[in-house]
């Protein structure tokens, strides 16, 4: 939560700033972890301590990870660089469990620990590194740059989009709790099968994002809501149908839910300047970060209430009501309108700071008849107009 107080800082800070932060933070706490164990002081109350504060500035390193992949692949490409760090994530999620399960025997758990801390510390020196070989963009200074990131989510008219993804990652919370419970409960099966349906979700999300970088949307928020609704329906036969039925489904959820992160961080990416990225992004990770422990929270009751098989279809009902409600709240026939608004208010405000500055400057002598307009004129022209320009 460290985005919550410290973001007016994010604004001064690069990218690759942001993300040495949060590796340096991570590998120490890992490594405080790992000397611990080896001296045999390790308690559960420290354990779970240092790892909350390893996560202190994830928002952070999150903000600045998609920051440097937005200025590095530029408007053309940030779909698919998103699509390509998604399917690495994947890859880590799928391969990690497995390559940790080998090295444990031979390294033992303070060795691994230790290790997992070093290779933050490697990443943190690469990203330093390719921030430094990134070039800035030339952008100028904006004093809506010195808002904090919440003011100008509201301002960007990301609100919504913000909600929608909190809702969904919160609706999704219940499936971690249920999932357990359906495979040992319901259909008294083992640790190989619910290996199996994350497996399934996690191949699915993998292929979905490495397709996701090929594909040229016209409307990303409509395949937002097409995915939310999507991921809904994957849920619903846990209630009533059989196990390869119910798997086959959580694999197409995989491959449905996939794109959802990539798209809509490029949503965010296009809405926001340069200069203000970062902080707009910590501020959505401070917000969002909360929503799947919250959900997780909620399901544990929901399970005991219900039942696991009905938590998960009431997981997925809720989530095809999120999309609908939140696609009637995006239909066509309003939001053109606002768009049009908010299009003009910076419009007619770029407008008046070039009548300002045109009439603080004084034209220099047979510049009037030359059809040409005096070089700085120009330049505080260009840059007037960069700041007044809607985002």
């Amino acid at each position: 939560m460290g985005a919550l107080t410290f973001g007016r800082f994010l604004r001064h800070r690069p990218a690759r700033v942001l993300v040495l932060a949060h590796t340096c933070l991570r590998t120490c706490f890992l490594g405080a972890v790992a000397i611990l164990w080896a001296a045999g002081s390790l308690r559960p109350y420290a354990y779970v301590a240092l790892l909350a504060g390893s996560s202190l500035l994830a928002a952070w390193g999150n903000a600045g990870q998609y920051t440097m992949l937005s200025r590095l692949a530029g408007p053309g490409g940030r779909l698919s660089a998103n699509s390509l760090y998604s399917a690495q994530v994947s890859v880590a999620v799928i391969a990690g469990p497995s390559l940790a399960g080998l090295l444990l025997a031979p390294l033992g758990i303070g060795s691994l620990i230790a290790l997992d801390a070093a290779s933050f510390a490697f990443l943190g020196i690469q990203a330093w590194r390719t921030g430094r070989s990134t070039p800035a963009e030339g952008e100028p200074v904006q004093a809506r740059a010195a808002e904090s990131g919440f003011r100008q989510l509201r301002r960007l008219g990301l609100i919504s989009l913000l909600t929608l993804t909190w809702l969904f990652f919160f609706l999704y919370g219940p499936v971690e709790d249920a999932l357990p419970i359906y495979v040992t409960h319901d259909l008294n099966a083992g640790a190989g099968l619910l290996g199996a349906y994350w497996t399934s979700f996690g191949v699915g999300a993998l292929v979905a994002s490495l397709v996701t970088g090929t594909l040229r949307h016209r409307n990303i928020r409509r395949a937002t809501l097409l995915i939310v609704a999507g991921w809904g329906a994957c849920l619903l036969p846990f209630a009533s149908s059989p196990v390869g039925v119910t798997l086959a489904c959580f694999g197409l959820g995989g491959l449905i839910y996939g794109p959802f992160t990539p798209m809509t961080y490029a949503l965010f990416q296009s809405a926001t300047d340069s200069a203000s990225l970062p902080t707009v992004l910590a501020a959505r990770g401070a917000i969002i970060m909360v929503s799947t422990p919250l959900g997780t929270a909620a399901g544990g009751p929901l399970v005991g209430a219900l039942g696991a098989a009905q938590t998960l279809t009431a997981s997925g009902a809720a989530t095809v009501l999120l999309a609908v409600t939140m696609g009637i709240a995006w239909r066509p026939g309003r939001r053109p309108r606002r768009r049009l608004a908010a299009e003009k208010v910076g419009q007619d405000a770029s407008k008046d700071e070039m009548g300002a500055l045109r009439a603080a400057r004084a034209v220099p002598v047979g510049a009037e008849g030359n059809g040409r307009m005096p070089q700085g004129e120009a330049q505080g022209r260009s840059a007037s107009s960069l700041a007044g320009r809607p985002r």
